[in-house]
């Protein structure tokens, strides 16, 4: 199942008015919607701020539903200072600021990921530089990393 998070609720309002509401669940800052579009379903997740929002939101959505796509939606940085409707497309993630040992993870794994690397999938990535382009909106492929550190160090 594929599944679009973002940080609050405002972010894909224009999403959810498109699609018909199946279910709702809401656990803390998490609230999970499963929706229908043309005929198919998928999740929609609102995490709140913050990392350790998201990956709780992430494990209660994985813990509730089968999900095999992640789409993040949000305007958490930029590649250029004007870059409001840039579209980052991410062909490699790699997660490393997050601690859930108290879950008996090591660092700097999320429950029910395997892995702290993670490649992209190439036809979700194929079809967002498509989209882009048709959009005529700047898109940008790179490897994303998390980057807390940096901000608070």
């Amino acid at each position: 199942m594929i599944a679009v998070i973002a940080v609050e609720t405002a972010a894909v309002t224009p999403l959810l008015n498109k699609t018909s509401v199946l279910r709702k669940e809401e656990s803390g800052n998490t609230a999970l919607f499963l929706v229908e579009l043309r005929g198919e379903e998928f999740l929609i997740v609102t995490a709140g701020c913050g990392k350790a929002n998201l990956g709780a939101a992430i494990a209660f959505a994985m813990e509730k539903f089968a999900i095999d796509t992640l789409i993040a939606i949000g305007d958490c940085c930029c590649v250029r200072r004007d870059a409001h409707f840039d579209i980052a497309i991410s062909s490699f993630g790699v997660q490393y600021d997050v601690d859930f040992t108290p879950l008996g993870c090591t660092p700097p794994q999320i429950p029910g990921v395997k892995g702290t690397s993670y490649l992209s999938d190439t036809a979700l990535c194929t079809l967002a530089r498509k989209s882009a382009q048709k959009l005529k909106y700047p898109a940008f492929s790179a490897a994303f990393a998390t980057a807390d550190r940096s901000v608070t160090d």
